[in-house]
């Protein structure tokens, strides 16, 4: 029998890990290979780095959560956007709590693959092969607790 959850819990559970992660986290979209923890230092390429607003993730709702750009769902019309720092393909993303990452990155909360819009990976960006200068805008991100 596969286990269910309660809409309530699953809410919960995803509100609590954006609390846990705090307000204004750094994102990171990174080149090379992805760390094999988020507790692991990371040397690779920054090709980008967002401050996230405060209020970075709507009300979670069916047990998912979004991020929030402005506080609005990230749509078309509606993204996170930044100028890249260096040029690469992005290959995954690493989230920080407010101020960034400390260490050589051994703060990330958490980690995860990047693809172009509708390409299936835990994050998705409008473009993944980066020109430095380049305009990035972040397309796409959702959290949904199991137990659905």
């Amino acid at each position: 029998m596969t286990v269910q959850w309660s809409t309530t819990l699953r809410n919960n559970l995803v509100t609590e890990w954006a609390t846990t992660i705090g307000a204004s986290p750094v994102l990171e979209i990174m080149a090379g290979t992805m760390p094999e923890e988020p507790a692991d230092a990371d040397s690779n390429t920054v090709l980008a780095s967002f401050t996230l607003d405060e209020t970075w993730t709507t009300t979670a709702a069916d047990g998912s959560i979004s991020m929030a750009a402005g506080g609005n769902a990230i749509s078309s019309s509606n993204v996170y956007s930044t100028n890249a720092s260096n040029a690469g393909t992005a290959a995954y993303y690493r989230i920080y709590p407010s101020g960034g990452p400390t260490d050589g990155g051994t703060n990330c909360c958490e980690q995860g693959t990047i693809t172009a819009t509708s390409g299936g990976g835990d994050m998705t960006l409008d473009n993944t092969s980066i020109a430095a200068d380049q305009i990035v805008q972040l397309t796409g991100y959702t959290k949904t607790a199991p137990g659905a």
